[in-house]
Parts: structure tokens; C-alpha cells; sequence
């Protein structure tokens, strides 16, 4: 894939979004992925607004930093931001920031407001798809603090499915006809389709791989992660709903098991990391302020999820 460089600035253009494909590896022909090392293509949704800068910062400070102490597995990381439209003061601050740390992606095709989220994930797989030799994508918001290692022991415990969409499912979500967050295009069924949450999940090369094969003939619809979720809804995907994921719009609280936890600041991911680093502990107290639930894949979508307090974070 090619890139516009600006000031060493990466910026990925329209024509640059035109499919390209890596040759089939393996992988292609096993039903898991455990490689050696394990390559990981983190997507980090950010803004080049308000806490933007501050949320990036403190990312590279924190959980992303602690990628330095990992063994056998590979991690890319980068910032996603759409620069259509944008001032030319603000411009040039994001081509600074993106020269000087190496880790954004600026598309120029989109503005970076809610109504274009669904297609600032769909090019993020593409340029992943076509740049990059991984095994799983894991698509994060800029205010979700990840703990990498347990992360990483995660997924290879279940083996690394090779179809695998792992985060925390929703199903019982259902669209609004009226409003900001209006789903005006949605008109499939009542309720949306199961999606994982948006504060992260983690997709499989191989599904990423058949959503980009047929990019071009994909509905759109305004919230990201119900389009994902859409999308993969015909394929034979391995959904692993995982509590461990705190990652629905409102946080469950803190517990040390929590892989992904969402709906972070600046300042707690700093608290996040030093708890971390000096008591291998996620949480100066864990606490549950909202209840979790576990996932009933038996039963139709909207019946799928009853919360319940004190159910077992597994490490």
C-alpha cells in the first residue's frame, strides 16, 4: 500500500484504500493461530479534538509501553484519525504529532465526526489487511486501558481461533429513529444484531480478510459496532463473549482480571499503570458498580442477557 508523506507524516489517501492483499500464509489452512511470535495489529480509534492529544499521550505512557516487556509476540500500534475538513492549525498539529511518534494513521477521505465512525473502522481493516502480515486485529477506543500480558495469555488459553470475535456481546440493542444517534438505514429486524461493544474487541485476520474482500458491497450503518457485528452476522465466526471485557458504555467498576476496561481518563490510566507496576494489580480497590452479564447464545438476541451482581471475573 502506498502512502502521502508529509513532513514524515503518514497520511493514507483514497486511492491508497484500493484493495491490496497479502499472500496467504499458513494460517490460512489451520483452524488456530497460535504463531510464534504472535502478531497483533492494534486499531485505537482517537479524535484530533479535545482529549485527543491528552488520551494518545497517556496511552503511550501507559499499557502500550508495557508492551516493552513482553516476549513472543509482535505489536503494531496506531491511532486512527480522519483529517478531512480539519484547519489548518489543527492540521499541522496532527502532522507534527503523527512525525514525531510514528503511530497515526491521518485518512484525508473522511471527517472525523460520529455519522462517519463505521467507515473510519471499515478503512482501518483495509489499510491493516493490505500493510500488514497479523494475526489479530483489536480495535480499541483511545479512553480503554488494555493490560497487554493478560491479554496475550488469554488468547492463546483458548487456543487463537482462526474465526474468532472475542470481546462483549450485546444483543438486545435496538435502534433509535430519531435523534443524534438515530439508525434511520437500520431496517433488518427490531433489534440490532449481536455486536461486540465498542471499547474493544478482537477480530481474526481471516474475518478481517472476508469483511475487506467484499468491502464495497457492505451497508453502513452509523454506530461502528453494529456494523461489525452486521457484517460478520453470516459467517461461521467463533463469538467468545467475555466478561473480562469492561467494555460496554458505562464501566462495570474495576477488577483485576479485566483485560480491557473502557471509559478511562487521562489520569487513570497513569493510576492504572502504577498500580500495575508496583502491585501487579489493576485496581486500588476493586469495586462492581454496574453488574455484568453472561451471555445465553440458546436463545433469540433479545433474550440473550440477564445481569447479575458478583458473577466470577475468571483470570
Amino acid at each position: 500500500m502506498r502512502y502521502v508523506t508529509v513532513n514524515s507524516a503518514q497520511v493514507v489517501t483514497k486511492q491508497d484504500l484500493s484493495l491490496s492483499r497479502l499472500p496467504a500464509t499458513s494460517a490460512d489452512n489451520k483452524e488456530t493461530v497460535c504463531n510464534t511470535p504472535l502478531k497483533l495489529t492494534f486499531i485505537i480509534l482517537s479524535s484530533p479534538f479535545g482529549t485527543g492529544a491528552p488520551r494518545r499521550a497517556a496511552i503511550r505512557r501507559t499499557w502500550l509501553n508495557l508492551y516493552n516487556g513482553l516476549t513472543g509476540v509482535k505489536i503494531v500500534a496506531k491511532f486512527v484519525i480522519g483529517i478531512r475538513g480539519l484547519a489548518k492549525e489543527n492540521l499541522a498539529v496532527m502532522m507534527d504529532e503523527s512525525s514525531t511518534y510514528k503511530d497515526m494513521l491521518l485518512f484525508d477521505n473522511f471527517q472525523d465526526i460520529y455519522d462517519n465512525l463505521s467507515l473510519k473502522v471499515l478503512y482501518s481493516f483495509i489499510w491493516a489487511h493490505g500493510d500488514h502480515d497479523f494475526d489479530y486485529l483489536i480495535k480499541v477506543d483511545d479512553d480503554s486501558f488494555v493490560q497487554l500480558d493478560r491479554f496475550v495469555t488469554a488468547l492463546k488459553n483458548m487456543n487463537c481461533p482462526k474465526l474468532l470475535y472475542w470481546g462483549y456481546f450485546n444483543g438486545r440493542g435496538f435502534p433509535n429513529y430519531a435523534g443524534k444517534w438515530a439508525e434511520k438505514q437500520w431496517t433488518l429486524c427490531p433489534h440490532f444484531l449481536p455486536y461486540a461493544m465498542g471499547g474493544g474487541y478482537v477480530l481474526s485476520w481471516k474475518l478481517i480478510d472476508l469483511i475487506t474482500s467484499i468491502n464495497d458491497s457492505l451497508a453502513v450503518y452509523k454506530n461502528e459496532d453494529v456494523t461489525v457485528g452486521a457484517w460478520l452476522a453470516p459467517f461461521r465466526v467463533h463469538r467468545v463473549h467475555d466478561i473480562r471485557f469492561n467494555t460496554e458504555g458505562h464501566s462495570h467498576g474495576c477488577n483485576n482480571n479485566y483485560i480491557i476496561t473502557h471509559k478511562e481518563k487521562a489520569v487513570t490510566f497513569i493510576q492504572k499503570l502504577k498500580s500495575v507496576s508496583t502491585n501487579r494489580t489493576l485496581c486500588q480497590v476493586e469495586r462492581e458498580v454496574k453488574p455484568a452479564y453472561l451471555y445465553n447464545w440458546q436463545v433469540p438476541p433479545p433474550l440473550c442477557c440477564k445481569r447479575e451482581y458478583g458473577i466470577p471475573i475468571p483470570k
